[in-house]
């Protein structure tokens, strides 16, 4: 074997391994991604789940369900079938949608989750949300089984893997946490579920 030979056999292995790497690019992204929701998720509060995207918001609600004693598995976002995450508890299989939102949910998720239930052959159906549903979307739930989390009861389950986060300050209207708050003049205490509810109080 002459020296050019050689030099095209390393130029060969060299391709090889950045084609190999470049393909696998996404996926390490993806589990650093999942690895640092993971580990945000202990001191993550509700008004930190309205700065997620979607994607993050499915990897949050897997380390929380994990901790409150789940099976969860998120499923790939291109073959869901409107399926973020699928639970595991004891006998029960519950698939689940999250809807990380800055409004109200409306009753396409609710269509959605349902025909999830029948794909997947599953238990229960979730709908899990940081905000809240529209009254169309309730009604439609409650016909179709449909189990409706919202924003107060993503609240609870926090609290409940994070005990210490009982001792914040609340809403005394609505009961989510009170946060600090810039405006024109100056900080202040405001709602975390703004601008379903607008209460403010001056520091």
């Amino acid at each position: 074997m002459n020296i050019n030979s050689i030099s095209v056999f390393n130029i060969l292995i060299i391709v090889g391994i950045l084609v190999i790497a470049y393909k696998s690019l996404p996926v390490i992204i993806k589990l650093l991604k999942k690895k640092k929701i993971q580990n945000l998720y202990r001191k993550a509060r509700v008004h930190d789940v309205d700065k997620m995207d979607g994607i993050e918001f499915e990897y949050y609600l897997e380390a929380l369900f994990s901790k409150l004693k789940y099976k969860p598995t998120v499923t790939k976002a291109s073959h869901d079938y409107g399926a973020d995450l699928i639970l595991k508890n004891e006998n029960k299989k519950i698939v689940v949608q999250a809807k990380r939102s800055n409004g109200k949910i409306g009753i396409k998720a609710v269509q959605e989750i349902y025909a999830a239930q029948r794909y997947h052959n599953a238990d229960e159906a979730w709908l899990v949300t940081n905000s809240f549903y529209t009254k169309s979307a309730i009604e439609l739930g409650n016909a179709c089984s449909i189990i409706m989390k919202d924003r107060n009861t993503l609240s609870k389950w926090i609290i409940k893997i994070n005990p210490d986060f009982s001792n914040s300050k609340s809403c005394p209207k609505c009961r989510n946490e009170l946060v600090v708050r810039t405006g024109k003049n100056g900080q202040f205490l405001g709602c975390s579920n703004y601008p379903n509810c607008k209460y403010t109080k001056n520091i």
